[in-house]
């Protein structure tokens, strides 16, 4: 028996790999809470457990000291997905630390496939947990090493429903394309905006292979499970759409290990709460705020609110037409990105928390 702690949508192949071994797969769905994961792991002793981490909620050290415990406490082999991350990374590299070595981070589905046949025959040995499992086939990304790494990833999610989330995330990228720098769109939410993009206009291009689109001189990439062949195409800036942070497909590890982060929030009456809890649930880590359609008398009263994090709120310009850039937000983008020649990540600060509750 497997067990798959996360959604079918994002573990469907796996029902396929098990069916040649005879195993049966129960998926358990995406969690609210962290331990209820490790719950459900627990429940019934299972051959392997594979959990995919980009489904599940907490930081990265929550993550692994869970995954840690479920080792501890179960006899059942785990496996852990982790199909967005890079070796490199900061979860990934604590994963390996609390002694579990295997990894699905394959960017292709017929490579992830042959990583999972490789755990379940049990032919091959775990790698050690100091070198990451990787196949020939992995992203140029994976290969590339952080000190000569040229691009930055970038994660916009919003606070809110409806709130113009995609709408900054594109003129984000159309103000890169304007400054001459290369940029394109990520969809990772459970949206179908790319879909519903293809069948209501006229696009330029399209590779269903590996799920990319071009209309109006943006390239989008629609499909999660191949959102790693972006990287191939040597892009300057890798911009994200996490759509809302309180929907059940929101990747909240992914969303904190890019290397910008932004929040899309509001004032109005329905978006308030939301912006409230939002602020108060990132306050301790380095994201900017973007406060969308405020008018220009409320915005310094905005700016008092958020006390220690004024610096890191802006207020985008208005945008009827998501890929037509407003050159209103040209002055807020200059503050963001200034005249950047490189791609070199700037030193993490810590954030007092806002009192932005106060209101």
């Amino acid at each position: 028996m497997i067990l798959f702690i996360g959604t079918q949508a994002a573990g469907y192949f796996v029902s396929d790999v098990a069916a040649a071994y005879k195993e049966t797969v129960t998926y358990t769905g995406a969690f609210s809470f962290l331990e209820e994961a490790g719950d459900a792991a627990l429940e019934t002793l299972y051959d392997f457990i594979i959990i995919n981490v980009e489904e599940l909620p907490g930081s990265h050290e929550e993550i692994a000291d869970l995954l840690f415990r479920i080792h501890q406490s179960t006899k059942s082999t785990l496996v852990v997905m982790a199909r967005n991350y890079s070796p490199q990374s900061e979860l990934i590299q604590n994963i390996q630390k609390v002694g579990i070595s295997h990894l699905l981070t394959a960017c292709s589905l017929s490579g992830i496939k042959e990583q999972l046949e490789r755990i379940l025959s049990m032919d091959s040995a775990p790698a050690s947990p100091s070198v990451p499992q990787t196949p020939t086939t992995e992203c140029p990304v994976f290969s590339v090493s952080p000190s000569n790494r040229r691009f930055q990833t970038i994660a916009v999610a919003g606070a809110n429903p409806r709130m113009g989330t995609t709408t900054q995330v594109l003129q984000m990228v159309k103000y890169l394309l304007f400054r001459g720098r290369k940029a394109c769109y990520l969809q990772m939410n459970g949206s179908n905006f790319i879909g519903d993009l293809k069948r209501t206009y006229e696009i330029s291009s399209e590779d269903p292979a590996i799920g990319k689109v071009t209309y109006q001189n943006v390239d989008l990439f629609e499909n999660p499970d191949k959102i790693s062949q972006a990287f191939q195409f040597g892009y300057d800036f890798y911009v994200y759409d996490y759509g809302v942070i309180s929907s059940p497909s929101f990747h909240r590890v992914s969303f904190l290990e890019k290397d910008r982060k932004f929040l899309v929030c509001g004032i109005s009456p329905e978006e308030l709460p939301h912006t409230n809890q939002a602020i108060s649930e990132f306050y301790d880590s380095d994201v900017q705020y973007l406060f969308n359609l405020v008018p220009v008398q409320d915005q310094k009263s905005i700016l008092e609110m958020m006390e220690n994090q004024a610096s890191r709120t802006y207020f985008p310009g208005y945008a009827p037409d998501p890929f037509v850039y407003s050159s209103s937000s040209n002055v807020m983008y200059r503050k963001i990105f200034g005249n950047e020649t490189d791609t070199r990540k700037e030193p993490k600060k810590k954030i007092e928390k806002s009192k932005w509750k106060r209101r």
